[in-house]
């Protein structure tokens, strides 16, 4: 996703949730969508295979 998507996708949501159009933390909010997006690009190059599971664990 390249940053002008990104500052799309955080503007659209800031005006979803009526937050002010340029607030003080839309350029931290998107840096860390960056981060976030080059986090999910690097995980989704490791190759697993189709028997590998996650594994569900339930808390109370």
């Amino acid at each position: 996703m390249d940053r002008e998507a990104i500052v799309a996708w955080v503007r659209a949501g800031a005006a979803l949730l009526e937050l002010p159009a340029a607030t003080a933390d839309e350029a931290a909010v998107v840096e860390n969508l960056e981060r976030l997006a080059a986090i999910a690009a690097a995980l989704e190059r490791v190759d697993i295979g189709p028997e590998v599971e996650p594994i569900t664990v339930f808390l109370r």
